[in-house]
């Protein structure tokens, strides 16, 4: 899902060269020109930046640091990913308040939802992070170990979007470093499509799944799909 659209990636869990992303937000360098040195073009069109080999780096004392290359990122691509890891901390929170969205991922059992209340409430308190929250139900499969509706009330959340499991066709994708929209014809590759282009297109995603809806309703059967 690239084409016209210039997308990064960044790991923010252990980011890129934390000192050359210290230099980065030097005014004497061009960001445009260390960019190009930082990331990685990968065969699907996407630029990477890098995680890092070190494992205590970002630490709380890069956190404006990294602001500012988040400022940097969005003059430079369209769209920027940031892998904000599983915790908050004071790198994750400059990501969140820097995003236009944030995407939080579940998994329909207890200790998964219960740890997500958490970090919701946690990021209620942060201020207006909440209102840009978006719940994303991963492995999801009938039968539901919790059902989506139960779990949208105990975390007084709705769901944005749900995803099958699929464990087999994702770990092949992460051993392989193929991402899943280019290993052909799946499930799952096809969830991240409606899912991509409802980032990209709200409004455009929103007319092929009111036409799905009408279809499936003759079978009295709904599909859903971080």
């Amino acid at each position: 899902m690239t084409g016209a659209h210039v997308v990064g990636v960044g790991d923010c869990c252990v980011s890129g060269d934390p000192d050359a992303v210290l230099m980065l937000v030097r005014p004497s360098i061009d960001p445009k020109d260390f960019l190009r040195e930082l990331v990685v073009k990968h065969k699907s069109g996407l630029e990477i930046l890098a995680g890092s080999e070190l494992f205590d780096r970002p630490g709380p004392a890069d956190a404006s640091a990294l602001e500012e290359v988040f400022r940097l990122l969005s003059r430079q691509y369209e769209y920027v990913v940031v892998d904000a890891g599983t915790q908050i901390n004071s790198c994750s929170v400059a990501a969140m308040y820097t995003a236009d969205s944030i995407c939080f991922v579940a998994n329909p059992d207890v200790p998964s939802v219960r740890n997500a209340q958490r970090l919701l409430d946690r990021i209620g308190q942060l201020g207006s992070c909440r209102d840009r929250v978006r719940l994303l139900l991963n492995r999801a499969a009938e039968p539901y170990p919790i059902p989506p509706s139960q779990i949208e009330s105990a975390l007084g959340h709705p769901i944005h979007h749900t995803f099958p499991s699929d464990y087999k066709t994702v770990s092949t994708a992460l051993n392989s470093g193929v991402p899943l929209a280019l290993t052909g014809n799946s499930d799952i590759a096809t969830h991240f499509d409606r899912f991509t282009r409802l980032i990209l297109d709200p409004a455009d995603a929103a007319a092929p799944a009111q036409t799905a809806k009408r279809h499936l309703l003759g079978l009295q059967k709904l599909a859903s799909i971080w």
